[in-house]
This record gives structure tokens, sequence and C-alpha cells, in this order.
């Protein structure tokens, strides 16, 4: 069973990715823990974590809001990603296997039969890291999934394009082949142009 926490953790994280809470609307600690029957303190270990996701931001006169979504970020957050997973993809590749695979295409599967941003975005993850996992490198791994976290936010924006959905599925399911095929440079190439192009959609959206 779920601790209290952990309980508004959940609450808060899908209300900031589905837009319930907009960027920097003011997250009152009373009325949260009015809504879900519970005390402060949980509320305020929730916030913590989100804040260590990149979702709230704390301010000393303004207290806790969800935090803005900023071009400057976007742009660094996928530049760590180009830069990381481009290791742990060739860290990765002689260790891919049948099951490295089967566990890619399930996490493609579940991607396309669900409309729902939120869970595309963390399907969308589950695939790359996926292929990332045989590295077996836990600070590479970590960090690489820390900024996917931080990053679901402009993964949902970059989907709210009506073709991106099909184009990044057409993306990760040339990268997958290329991994079976053992082609490391043309995975590498696919995945480049993978994020390249979702970063791009993003700033897109972001501008107008």
């Amino acid at each position: 069973m779920k601790n209290s926490s952990n309980t508004v953790v959940d609450h808060l994280r899908t209300q900031i990715l589905d837009g319930a809470i907009s960027p920097d609307q003011p997250i009152r600690q009373d009325l949260i823990a009015e809504e879900l029957a519970v005390s402060r303190t949980p509320v305020r270990q929730a916030l913590h974590q989100l804040a260590g996701e990149g979702l709230v931001t704390y301010d000393a006169n303004r207290g806790a809001r969800a935090a803005p979504i900023l071009a400057t970020d976007v742009r660094d957050l996928f530049d760590m990603r180009l830069a990381l997973e481009q290791i742990a993809l060739a860290a990765a590749f002689q260790s891919h296997d049948k099951r490295v695979w089967a566990e890619a295409e399930m996490a493609l599967d579940r991607a396309e039969q669900t409309t729902d941003a939120l869970l595309l975005g963390q399907e969308n993850a589950a695939f790359h890291m996926a292929l990332y996992a045989p590295c077996e490198r836990d600070l590479l791994l970590n960090t690489i999934s820390g900024l996917t976290k931080r990053g679901v936010r402009s993964e949902i924006i970059a989907l709210s394009i009506g073709t991106r959905s099909d184009q990044s599925d057409a993306e990760h399911h040339a990268l997958l082949a290329a991994c079976r095929t053992g082609k490391l440079e043309n995975a590498q190439n696919i995945l480049t142009a993978h994020l390249v192009s979702a970063r791009d959609d993003t700033l897109a959206v972001l501008k107008s």
C-alpha cells in the first residue's frame, strides 16, 4: 500500500504533467492536504520530491509553484540526453539480445495502444531505457533516467503536435531495427535525429 507521501506525489505529478496545474501556478499545501485528506507533512515531502524532478519550484516569498517550462531548460535537457544516451547505447550495444529487443518492442506496443500523453511519455522512456540497461553502468543510467523524468513535460509538449506521435513511433521502430541488425553507427545516427527532432518540435510549440 502506498504511503501518504507517495499518494500526494502521484496526484500532483499527474496534475502538473496533464496541465491541470499549469506552469507557474501556485500549489497551496493546505488545499492539497484537505483535498487528499492528509496532513501537511506528506504534502511537503511530496513537493520536495517533485522539486527534485524539476516539476516544482520554491520561492521564499511565493511558496511552491509548478515549475515554468523554459526553452533554455529544454535545450539543456536534450543536449545532455544527446551526449549521455549515445554513450549508453554504445556501451550496451554488444550486450543486446532477444530479451532486450522484446522489452523494447513491448514498450513500443504499449505506447501505440494508448492516447494518454502521460502514459505515452512513460512508455517512450521505457523503450529507451530497455536499450540502454545492458550497459550496467548505474550512474550513467540513473542520470539518464533523472533527465528523462525532468523532461516528461517537454515530451508531452512535443507529442501535442498532431504528427509527432506517429513520427516518434517510426523513429523508435527504425532505432530498434538498427539495433537488431547490429549496426551501431546507424543506430546512433537514428537516435541523434530522433532526439533533435523532439527537441526542435518542443521548442517550436513553446515559441508559438
